[in-house]
């Protein structure tokens, strides 16, 4: 009967520890919400309100974030808002995207941007319907979008390097 649990947090600034398990051994996932539902036999987790949601090199920022998960390891994680926002700021890779919604596929290990997404990665950019990058082969399917190759190798950085420089710095939990 109480196979949910529902927690309201009175400000947002509350951090919340997920398992290190999340994403790999060596990383832990941190996430900052106005509330909490957990289901408790269904291993799914909604984060509402001003979801700021961070894991490694991987930075989300939405409206509700819903997480699906087996055996402690996260499957799907799906960010929705106005606009959903993607961040991938690591030595190899710099991605920036935006979306009505943003679903994380950990198997596949791809970003799914839809609803007049946007996504700037390297010197390119994409915009349309919909947008799939992969995180390890840096990887673009397109459904109705068109990407364009910056020329201007000053401007296209410029918007990528900016995002990174305003990422939303999360308290350390110990």
């Amino acid at each position: 009967m109480w196979n949910r649990l529902f927690i309201g947090f009175a400000f947002s600034g509350i951090a919340v520890l997920c398992s290190p398990a999340l994403f790999s051994a060596e990383t832990t996932a941190v996430v900052k919400a106005d509330e909490l539902l957990l289901d408790l036999e269904g291993d799914m987790q909604t984060y509402r309100g001003n979801v700021v949601f961070r894991w490694g090199d991987v930075h989300l920022e939405c409206d509700e974030l819903m997480t699906s998960y087996e055996k402690d390891k996260i499957q799907t994680g799906k960010c929705t808002g106005s606009p959903a926002t993607f961040k991938r700021c690591s030595e190899t890779t710099k991605a920036h995207g935006w979306a009505g919604s943003i679903l994380y596929d950990a198997i596949a290990q791809t970003v799914m941007f839809a609803g007049d997404a946007n996504l700037y990665w390297d010197r390119w950019e994409a915009h349309g319907k919909q947008i799939v990058f992969g995180l390890n082969d840096k990887k673009v399917k397109l459904a109705e979008a068109f990407v364009n190759l910056s020329v201007d190798a000053e401007n296209a950085p410029h918007k990528i390097i900016e995002a990174c420089s305003e990422l939303t710095i999360l308290p350390k939990t110990e």
